[in-house]
């Protein structure tokens, strides 16, 4: 039965849903408890549903309601929520996604910025010398008390737990290091791009940046940037790629040979893209040290 549907191009919602309660039925015909589909990536499916306006998404209505007087457990997984994949859609459309993700329940996993930050402190091995962490803890410990003037640290973190994690963190930036999470929420995979960047080979990934490092340097948030925004973007939120585009553009257009003036645009179109945290003038001399 399924070799026949999958050579049928033009199969029906309807005949996909007969076929998963035949199966299910036949499992329990022998003794079976039931049937546990488990979709992974689903988002693919989404991405492509969104951008093709296709009726393939109501495969997923069909599916959930093939469950309801059925033992069929159907068990689907993504990077973003259900509505981040459609946020492109018009109005009538995204009413039509409501409706089916509301067939299903939600389990969130997305790490917070504080997890995050703890997640991230157990890759790195620092076995630096009390007189060469010194000047890396005063820096840190300024830049706390900087993030906390602005109320930009998480409401989670007090001002020590906050020291010790950016010092766990090292040799990222306190400011890098509280983008990261979220930046990779925006413009890729979660958890999955995060350390893609931390281990990944690239040519600009962090091994890449650390090779060019001396102790008591930090991965700034221009780094980042150079990674996660000169390349492909992989969100399909119109915002970010937009933004994305004309932080590019402007930095293509400010002809200059000056370092520090590219880093600071560079620094500024990040935070932009995030949109969380603004470009103060005391947070952008942070992000100079």
């Amino acid at each position: 039965m399924i070799d026949e549907l999958l050579s049928d191009g033009n199969a029906s919602l309807i005949k996909i849903s007969n076929l998963v309660v035949n199966i299910q039925n036949n499992i329990q015909d022998n003794d079976g408890k039931g049937l546990l589909i488990v979709i992974d990536e689903l988002g693919k499916f989404l991405e492509y549903s969104a951008r093709h306006e296709s009726n393939d998404i109501f495969l997923l209505q069909i599916l959930a309601e093939a469950t309801y007087n059925n033992n069929i457990l159907l068990f689907v997984l993504l990077h973003q929520s259900f509505e981040q994949y459609g946020k492109n859609l018009n109005t009538k459309l995204k009413n039509e996604w409501a409706k089916i993700q509301g067939r299903y329940e939600v389990l969130s996993l997305v790490e917070t910025v504080t997890q995050s930050l703890h997640i991230m402190g157990q890759v790195f091995q620092n076995k630096l010398s009390q007189t060469q962490l010194k000047p890396i803890q005063i820096k840190i410990k300024n830049a706390v008390k900087v993030l906390k003037e602005n109320q930009l640290l998480p409401v989670s973190l007090d001002t020590k737990t906050a020291q010790r994690l950016f010092k766990n963190c090292y040799p990222l930036h306190p400011i890098t290091a509280l983008l990261l999470p979220t930046l990779c929420q925006k413009v890729a995979q979660n958890e999955r791009t995060l350390f893609n960047y931390l281990g990944g080979s690239e040519p600009l990934a962090l091994l890449a940046k650390l090779d060019k490092m001396a102790v008591g340097d930090f991965v700034l948030p221009e780094d980042i940037f150079d990674y996660f925004l000169t390349g492909q973007i992989l969100t399909n939120d119109l915002q970010v790629q937009r933004t994305t585009v004309e932080v590019n553009s402007a930095i293509e257009r400010f002809l200059t040979n000056n370092i520090e003036e590219v880093s600071l645009l560079k620094t500024i179109g990040l935070l932009n893209v995030i949109s969380k945290i603004p470009a103060s003038k005391s947070l952008l001399r942070l992000c100079d040290s």
